[in-house]
């Protein structure tokens, strides 16, 4: 029978490993992702483009998120292949009467 965890397993005398990213979502206060950002693309979404971030985290998994106003802010000076953490610190109202998220992100100096 196969070995099987979370980010590879064997088959038939291989030894695969995961590649496709798991999606994650802040959601709830002090949810972190701690790792090397490896890619930035957008996706469509029902409200038009939405930027979707890869970091491969210390165990090697590759995890994804999707972007906000604040976050992608907070992400535009961070460039792939550096490593970061980012923390949701807690939800807020905006200006404009909406729920927003609001982060801290820290990158690793060089």
């Amino acid at each position: 029978m196969a070995e099987k965890t979370l980010g590879s397993f064997e088959q038939e005398g291989k030894r695969y490993r995961k590649v496709s990213p798991t999606m994650f979502k802040f959601e709830n206060e002090g949810d972190e992702i701690e790792g090397v950002l490896m890619h930035v693309d957008e996706i469509i979404m029902d409200n038009g483009p939405v930027k979707r971030y890869t970091v491969q985290t210390a165990d090697g998994e590759p995890v994804s998120f999707l972007g906000g106003a604040n976050l992608d802010l907070s992400l535009a000076t961070v460039g792939e292949g550096q490593e970061l953490l980012i923390r949701f610190v807690e939800r807020r109202i905006s200006a404009k009467n909406r729920n927003v998220k609001a982060f801290d992100v820290f990158v690793v100096d060089p």
